[in-house]
């Protein structure tokens, strides 16, 4: 039913009559037609007998559902996030899953992010033999020092305990002077996987310094130079002690390798430290 409000204004009887015999006046004064009744409500039909399959029926809903749903994003693993060094304008953020902190842990994948000024600057990721060395809190130190001898302080991050004798290993981050950026330098990576630890640093002779060993007895050290980020062993040196146990003597041989190539060997009784 619809109404006017000039059309009802100016025709109240009309409209009381219209509404008393169940018409209505259109408001544009046309011919007035019959209103609409309400239709009873015819009876639902009854109910089959038959009740319905609920297996098939909910295989069916369920089957209609994944048709129309989309593709679910997988849920991402919880990471563990590590501030290592947190400096004035510089953050070195790790992250990694916890899980991967546990004994019998094959290694995982471990996300090296550089914030400058609040915003992320670099990412890298590195893999890890073994647990993260942030796992521990020995492992949560970031070594800052100029790696390649161009000027610029570089970034040595740990990465695990898979080194010589399951010693410490880093990513060495190199800092690109032209673009303001870090990048890892796999080689000089690779010389703490090999060997003992992070290199020793010397700036006067520009030189790394690599430890090694055998046992107990056999120790290498290597002097490294770096061009650009390739290192390359300019001399070694082999130091053995030999026990006799038969005539109870102890001497020390020391094996170097010059740069020229040369090779000059030395030897000495053992001192009391040695001794032992």
């Amino acid at each position: 039913m619809r109404f006017c409000g000039s059309a009802l204004s100016s025709n109240k009887m009309l409209g009381r009559w219209a509404l008393v015999c169940g018409l209505v006046v259109s408001c544009s004064g046309t011919a007035p037609h019959a209103a609409h009744v309400a239709q009873p409500a015819l009876a639902a039909p009854p109910a089959s007998k038959e009740a319905p399959n609920a297996s098939a029926t909910a295989v069916a809903v369920a089957a209609a559902a994944e048709a129309q749903a989309p593709d679910a994003e997988p849920i991402a693993p919880a990471r563990t996030e590590l501030v290592l060094s947190d400096e004035p304008m510089r953050d070195v953020i790790v992250r990694f899953d916890p899980a991967a902190c546990s004994d019998n842990n094959e290694g995982t994948e471990l996300e090296i992010e550089i914030r400058i000024d609040d915003k992320v600057w670099d990412t890298l990721t590195v893999g890890t033999d073994n647990a993260p060395a942030s796992c521990a809190e020995y492992g949560r130190t970031v070594e800052l020092g100029d790696y390649n001898f161009d000027g610029h302080q570089d970034l040595a991050v740990p990465i695990d305990n898979a080194g010589s004798y399951w010693g410490p290993t880093f990513a060495i981050l190199l800092y690109q002077p032209l673009t303001g950026h870090y990048l890892e330098a796999p080689k000089l990576t690779a010389l703490t996987r090999e060997n003992l630890g992070l290199f020793r640093v010397d700036p006067k002779r520009k030189r790394l310094t690599i430890f090694n060993k055998s046992g107990c007895c056999i120790h290498y050290q290597s002097d490294v130079a770096v061009a650009g980020d390739a290192p390359t062993v300019v001399s070694s040196q082999v130091e053995s002690i030999i026990y006799d146990g038969e005539n109870a003597t102890c001497r020390v041989t020391l094996e170097r390798t010059l740069p020229n190539g040369k090779t000059l060997t030395t030897s000495r009784r053992c001192n009391k430290n040695e001794q032992q």
